[in-house]
């Protein structure tokens, strides 16, 4: 992976921190050995704190994760592999006699998906974040700070205008030009962003 995309990807990701929806069911950011070489060398003359952030953010997660919402996904989606594991088997065993209650079982995990998918903001972090600000604004302000000094850099090396799904909005060198649905299952909306040079 080239340093613009790992850049790319390391943005996002600590962005999602900065904007209080930490991925719930990865964790790929802070398993990067790459990225706390890569903020040793690139946030050296600004002198951050790496590793109690590091630790913020891995509260911050857990504390979504012990959340009762987060818990309520958890089990909507292990019901929708059930369910969708017996419509299977119903489906290869002919059961034509229950062919009404098929049709029901059958449409149930894809009610379930709806559930998780257009619910889950609300139900994991928008309902939580009153608790999550009061307890992590630290943590998020740091993360925004990590943000920004990897999107100072990219705006440095990049040989061609790049553009970002982010949560927060006032980055130095961007500009928005849109908003998106980011999916991690769960859809939250992120804007587009584009990265601009300094001196425009």
């Amino acid at each position: 992976m080239s340093l613009e995309k790992r850049l790319k990807f390391w943005i996002e990701e600590i962005d999602a921190y900065a904007g209080l929806r930490p991925p719930l069911f990865t964790n790929r950011l802070l398993n990067d050995p790459n990225l706390d070489e890569a903020i040793k060398i690139i946030g050296g003359k600004e002198k951050v704190d790496w590793s109690g952030l590091r630790k913020g953010l891995e509260d911050m997660r857990k504390a979504y994760q012990r959340f009762s919402g987060f818990r309520l996904i958890i089990i909507l989606m292990f019901l929708v592999i059930i369910i969708g594991v017996i419509s299977t088997i119903l489906i290869f065993t002919n059961f034509s006699q229950i062919e009404t209650e098929f049709s029901l079982i059958g449409a149930l995990p894809l009610l379930l998906l709806v559930i998780i998918i257009v619910f889950g903001d609300w139900l994991v972090y928008k309902r939580n974040m009153y608790i999550t600000v009061k307890t992590f604004r630290q943590t998020a302000l740091g993360a925004r700070k990590i943000a920004q000094i990897l999107i100072n850099r990219l705006v440095d090396i990049a040989e061609c205008p790049h553009r970002l799904k982010l949560y927060y909005l006032k980055y130095e060198n961007t500009r928005q030009v849109g908003t998106r649905l980011a999916f991690n299952p769960i859809m939250t909306k992120k804007y587009l962003m584009e990265l601009r040079s300094p001196q425009k």
